[in-house]
């Protein structure tokens, strides 16, 4: 049921997904969950998340990050693994809870990730959020800019598009799909990440 608003950007891996409006009259700031989503098991680059980047784990990029930004009213790392939950932590990361092993396989979805992580936290505030914004550790260079941009963009996004809601807006970065065997160019790539409504069915 999402209709996706997507802008190029170079650095990708922003985006937002945003619930119900506020009622009417009664303005207030949308409440935002961020979800850093790290699974244990890479078999590309086994460790990944934990690997240095840029004198830091790759994972202490996504938290560092959630951390600098007030649009987010909290954030939390998902994970499988004890590892990276500790890595995480030493850079300040919020962990409530050991991701399921049955969401972290190859072919797990994203999105049941980030729906299981926003159940859990709601379940645990008794509250619930407006909004969740994914941020995968795999894009170390967003920054805070990214945020309130894509943040502001699903706030105004209502009145740019008439018609249905738009409730999704995500970054995505071009990139060049190479053949292999004749070493060509191809159509581009996108690649990003999402912020979503949470009250939508995909969430």
């Amino acid at each position: 049921r999402h209709r996706h608003l997507g802008g190029r950007d170079r650095r990708g891996g922003v985006g937002v997904v945003a619930g119900e409006p506020a009622a009417e009259g009664g303005e207030r700031r949308m409440r935002l969950l961020a979800v850093i989503p790290a699974r244990g098991g890479s078999k590309g680059l086994p460790g990944k998340n934990v690997r240095p980047f840029a004198g830091l784990p790759l994972i202490a990029h996504s938290v560092l990050l959630a951390k600098s930004c007030p649009e987010i009213a909290r954030a939390v790392v998902t994970t499988d693994d004890p590892t990276i939950a500790e890595v995480a932590k030493q850079y300040g990361a919020d962990v409530p809870f050991e991701r399921p092993s049955d969401l972290a396989q190859d072919e797990t979805p994203l999105w049941a990730v980030v729906r299981h992580a926003l159940r859990m936290v709601e379940a645990e505030e008794r509250a619930q959020y407006d909004a969740v914004l994914l941020l995968d550790p795999t894009s170390p260079a967003r920054e805070p800019a990214d945020i309130t941009g894509a943040c502001r963009r699903l706030g105004e996004v209502e009145d740019l598009l008439p018609g249905p809601d738009v409730d999704h807006v995500g970054a995505v970065t071009a990139g060049v799909l190479r053949i292999p065997a004749a070493g060509q160019r191809h159509h581009p790539a996108l690649l990003g990440a999402a912020i979503a409504r949470a009250g939508g069915e995909e969430l």
